[in-house]
């Protein structure tokens, strides 16, 4: 039993059906809770299901905006999905709820979006955010918590 622990751990540890053949690139970009915490905009991640899709929240504090982009899992690739809006609430005193409005992407089909825009007065404050993503997506519930930290040319 104890020659198995090895690869049992691994596995436990990568996740997601992350393996050792995966580029070190793909597994450096993963959601947090796989010891990563950052995608390829330099946001937070938050999941939605399990590791169905991946969701990168990013603000913009001059123009109050924030943008999130959703993956495809753990490979980070763009995912269309047909939405026409996100949820996003902001875990703070008052929470703050935005909806953020489909912006596709070039390459995303009509009627899909892999990118979501909204604007808010509480997104110009310059701090560290955290909070929930959520939408209905094929009758199918998602929501998914994410929190900023300290990133490369981003510190609070």
């Amino acid at each position: 039993m104890s020659r198995f622990l090895p690869a049992l751990l691994l596995t436990a540890a990568l996740g997601c059906g992350h393996n050792p053949g995966d580029a070190p690139k793909a597994k450096a970009k993963v959601e947090a809770h796989h010891g990563n915490e950052e995608g390829p905009h330099h946001g937070p991640i938050a999941e939605w299901g399990d590791c169905e899709y991946e969701l990168e929240f990013t603000v913009d504090h001059k123009t109050q905006e924030a943008t999130v982009y959703v993956f495809a899992g753990h490979k980070l690739k763009p995912a269309p999905v047909k939405l026409a809006a996100v949820t996003l609430t902001l875990k703070q005193t008052p929470p703050v709820t935005i909806e953020l409005t489909a912006k596709p992407q070039d390459g995303d089909p009509a009627g899909s979006a892999s990118r979501f825009v909204g604007k808010h007065p509480a997104l110009a404050v310059e701090k560290h955010f955290a909070g929930t993503l959520s939408a209905v997506l094929d009758g199918k519930p998602y929501a998914g918590d994410f929190k900023e930290g300290d990133h490369a040319g981003h510190k609070h």
